[in-house]
């Protein structure tokens, strides 16, 4: 059976032939329709005159609103619709899976430049990961023969990058490489003119952040950072230095101080089967560096540079073992840079506001803190009050008061200096958490320590006005309330 649809001019004269196919011959019905030129008050046609109907543009004659926004269905389909609208999804965090349906959507022009159908649309944007992606309509609600193109560039002009019809059966599939911070558009359509519900499913390989040279993180004496070469890109062009390279890699950079830097993977948490390559030169065009090796174990890696004052150098971790043997692996470890020749390290938290703030600390650490309502500090932890875990805060052994603050007016300011020489030279001040005998326990040094030196003296006042003035160190406990367990007076801070 045959039929036929063609745009018809007023007034013009056509003619029709039925015939059959080859030498086909027999009885036949014709039938022909015509739709009647549209009224000027009606131009979609539809019965319903432009200023009562709610979808003037698209013929809509039972004007049908399942969401009585007075915007009939026919006109009212998601933003997705169209390109600029593109539903964005995030596939760094997982692979996605979304339910939906294109029967109420318009055709999109641009099947005409990626597999050319007549079937309506809908639109997802997708930025790059740097890795592989992948998006299908295998399975799931899927009903019925779909096809799903690939786009890039800007909603309003895209360039088709593929497009995939019959994967899977009836459904679509597809696969491409991403280039990190570039939007792709997928579009979900049809065969022909085919609509209906889908499941889209995508995935990503997501590479590390420093998986491009351009992109090494930066250490410098004392970094400790934990790293990942899993899902890392194989970079055949890289220079060898020490050993080959079996897995990929990851990027790191730091700037030479004169001396002897030692890198190195020598570490509890790392279970990459680690080697470590050091560069001078770019990114483009890296050299590798004279460097000596160090023993750690078979499967970790430590490697000694003598740098130059202020050059810059590449380091590359891989996976394979180091420069003395192990087995080939990808996954994560721990990086940490010295300068031989620099300061001694002190680890600690550096944040001044954390409960185990640490004011000798030279390399930053891991910080706690006091967040939730019934958490408190205490020597420097952090504390849970709520026993029972009923909600309610059990009171603390001890006083919750800000450090430095020797005149307990919840504050730190001249004052406190003031009161503290009082105490110390005049006797006219009693101290914080002092016993019945005015003698001032062990919390009221640690409150009034400003320097942390372990005692009290005309330092501390001279350190409380340093910071309030010159600014100098804070406290050595650090700002944020905290308990003291010796101290029996009112606290003086904001308790849970």
């Amino acid at each position: 059976l045959s039929s036929v649809t063609w745009p018809s001019e007023m007034d013009v004269i056509y003619f029709i032939l039925v015939h059959g196919w080859t030498t086909s011959a027999g009885i036949y019905e014709l039938n022909i329709s015509s739709e009647l030129p549209a009224p000027a008050d009606d131009q979609d046609n539809d019965g319903v005159l432009d200023e009562e109907d709610n979808c003037a543009k698209t013929p809509n004659p039972d004007q049908a609103d399942r969401d009585d926004n007075g915007i009939g269905d026919a006109c009212d389909f998601s933003d997705n619709d169209l390109p600029c609208g593109a539903i964005e999804l995030d596939l760094t965090v997982g692979d996605i899976t979304i339910d939906g349906q294109t029967t109420d959507a318009f055709t999109d022009p641009e099947n005409d430049a990626c597999f050319n159908s007549d079937a309506p649309g809908v639109w997802f944007r997708i930025a790059g990961t740097g890795g592989e992606m992948f998006a299908e309509t295998c399975g799931g609600t899927t009903n019925y023969d779909t096809a799903l193109s690939v786009f890039t560039g800007d909603c309003d002009d895209l360039t088709c990058l593929g497009a995939n019809d019959d994967a899977c059966g009836l459904q679509s599939a597809g696969t491409w490489a991403s280039v990190r911070g570039t939007d792709y558009f997928v579009l979900i359509h049809g065969y022909g003119a085919n609509s209906g519900n889908f499941t889209l499913h995508m995935t990503a390989v997501v590479p590390p952040v420093n998986d491009d040279c351009v992109d090494a993180i930066e250490l410098t004496h004392g970094s400790r950072v934990e790293g990942t070469n899993v899902d890392s890109s194989r970079q055949f062009t890289t220079p060898i230095c020490v050993d080959r390279f079996s897995t990929g890699i990851v990027w790191y950079r730091f700037t030479g101080t004169g001396g002897q830097v030692e890198l190195s993977t020598c570490h509890e948490e790392t279970e990459l089967t680690s080697r470590l390559s050091i560069y001078t030169g770019s990114c483009e065009e890296p050299v590798c560096a004279e460097t000596e090796a160090d023993v750690c174990g078979v499967d970790q890696a430590v490697l000694i540079v003598q740098t130059e004052k202020a050059r810059e150098y590449l380091v590359a971790v891989s996976g394979g073992g180091s420069a003395f043997g192990g087995d080939v692996t990808i996954g994560s470890f721990v990086i940490t840079m010295t300068d031989l020749e620099g300061p001694p390290l002190a680890p600690g938290c550096m944040d001044e506001a954390a409960c185990n703030y640490d004011p000798d600390a030279n390399v930053a650490r891991e910080c706690s803190y006091a967040d939730d309502p019934c958490e408190v500090c205490i020597d420097g932890v952090v504390v849970n009050i709520d026993e029972d875990g009923d909600g309610v805060c059990e009171a603390a052994a001890g006083t919750s008061l800000l450090p430095g603050d020797f005149n307990s007016d919840s504050s730190i300011d001249i004052s406190d200096g003031l009161a503290l020489l009082s105490y110390l030279f005049s006797g006219g001040r009693t101290a914080p958490c002092a016993d019945d005998g005015g003698n001032i326990l062990a919390g009221g040094i640690q409150l009034s320590d400003f320097n942390g030196d372990g005692s009290l003296d005309l330092s501390d006042a001279i350190s409380t006005l340093r910071w309030l003035f010159l600014g100098g160190p804070v406290h050595a406990l650090g700002s944020n309330c905290r308990i003291f367990s010796d101290c029996s007076d009112d606290d003086t801070c904001a308790t849970p």
